[in-house]
């Protein structure tokens, strides 16, 4: 059943690629490069949604009012947008077929207008949210598929290093004003999950089992650390100096010492088969915090897990039961004071769990999978479904404040920016829109 499932998803996610790239094209930049008009939001974004809480959420006083509406709309998915000194970048997910190679593209949007400052194409497709730091963008590319070799492993749990990924894979360095490239490395597995900026160190996880430092600027590979599970789309977290690692094949959670590139500890995350190698980690509260699926792929359940900083599982919450969809992308949780959110794909259901004992506080059920993380202001929590409704709900209480469906789009893992009072999504409908909160309600 899971080699079915994983076949016809890697099927019907290429086929959609080609179309894309037959009425794309394969413009590689755009051809008058513009300026962002404001320097508005964070002069750095450094890993996935931002920080290792997972909190997309950025608020000074320079922003304070700031609000802004705009829809951009590209003929390809669009994922992960981050945004940096006035502008939101965002990778697209096209794929690649045998024999045919399909490119991603990185957007450089205004983030006041929605105007294409820049587009830069890939070798693959890209899913990585872009990492921006010291006047450079830093993106992954690669798909999601297996070579027949690895294909025929991927069946047995306990089959070990197995390498993700089929046709060109490679982590790029590109000039944040222009998009062009200002550095590469082209590696064996796909380089999918995000990266971490941590001062002028890029720390890299990817689908060929290793874990990777290179310096930011000149792209001089730093060292290397094989961890034996291959990583899929779950970005690593930093917090004091320890880089943290999920995988698959094994299903092993990974502490990494930065300072001495050694594994300080590795431990089985217990009972999965899928989801926690998808899930990008939060930490807080000395805590690391993924959502995985156990059970089998008839009859899955989503679970909750939290580990301490030496290895030891703190607690697990089972969320409950459920269909697996096509699609097996998880959410990341989400971690705010003492309270840690779960989406759940399996139960199409919003979590809020103690952040210390992993017990649930409430449950909010939405009409459709949930693999967006949320973001969290003024007690209130946003995020979208699979089936393209956006919700706002009490963060206290799980209460629905508001929702909205948005025809033809769906909210795949990623999750909200908020940079004052405006919101900033992408879709897989191909648009990202900026909304004031007050739209959103």
């Amino acid at each position: 059943m899971q080699r079915v499932l994983r076949h016809w998803q890697t099927i019907l996610a290429v086929l959609a690629a080609v179309a894309i790239a037959v009425v794309w094209g394969t413009q590689t930049l755009a051809r008058n490069v513009a300026v962002a008009s404001t320097h508005i939001g964070p002069a750095k974004f450094s890993e996935y949604a931002m920080g290792d809480s997972n909190n997309a959420v950025y608020e000074s006083p320079s922003v304070a009012h700031w609000t802004t509406t705009w829809t951009f709309k590209a003929p390809v998915p669009i994922q992960q947008a981050s945004v940096a000194n006035g502008v939101v970048y965002a990778s697209s997910d096209s794929g690649i077929f045998p024999g045919q190679s399909v490119h991603g593209y990185i957007y450089a949007l205004g983030a006041k207008t929605g105007r294409l400052l820049w587009r830069r194409t890939l070798n693959n497709m890209s899913m990585t949210t872009p990492v921006v730091g010291d006047g450079l963008v830093f993106v992954g590319s690669g798909s999601g598929g297996f070579t027949a070799a690895n294909f025929a492993k991927e069946d047995n749990l306990n089959t070990r290093h197995i390498i993700r990924g089929v046709g060109l894979s490679g982590i790029y360095a590109l000039n944040e004003k222009t998009g062009q490239v200002v550095w590469e490395y082209l590696t064996r597995g796909e380089d999918m999950p995000t990266f971490v900026l941590e001062g002028n160190t890029l720390l890299v996880a990817n689908g060929d089992g290793k874990v990777y430092s290179f310096d930011a600027q000149s792209g001089q590979k730093e060292w290397t650390v094989s961890i034996g599970s291959y990583v899929s789309m779950s970005s690593p977290t930093y917090a004091n100096g320890i880089l943290y690692v999920s995988g698959a094949h094994p299903y092993d959670l990974y502490a990494i010492d930065v300072a001495t590139h050694k594994i300080l500890w590795k431990t089985p995350i217990p009972g999965v088969f899928a989801g926690t190698d998808d899930c990008s980690l939060a930490f807080s509260n000395n805590q690391v915090y993924v959502l995985g699926t156990v059970g089998s792929w008839t009859k899955p359940s989503s679970v909750a897990f939290a580990f301490t900083t030496g290895g030891k599982l703190a607690w697990q919450t089972d969320l409950g039961s459920g269909t697996l969809p096509l699609n097996i992308e998880a959410a990341a949780p989400v971690a705010v004071g003492s309270t840690v959110y779960f989406g759940s794909m399996v139960t199409s259901s919003e979590y809020a769990l103690n952040a210390a004992t992993g017990a649930v506080q409430w449950v909010f059920h939405a009409s459709g999978p949930i693999s967006e993380a949320p973001a969290l202001l003024a007690n209130r929590l946003y995020f979208g479904d699979s089936k393209g409704t956006f919700y706002v709900l009490n963060a206290s209480s799980g209460r629905l404040i508001d929702s909205q469906t948005m025809t033809g789009s769906m909210f795949a893992a990623d999750y909200p920016v908020i940079v004052g009072q405006t919101l900033y999504q992408p879709d897989d409908n191909g648009e990202i829109f900026a909304r004031p909160l007050t739209q959103v309600k």
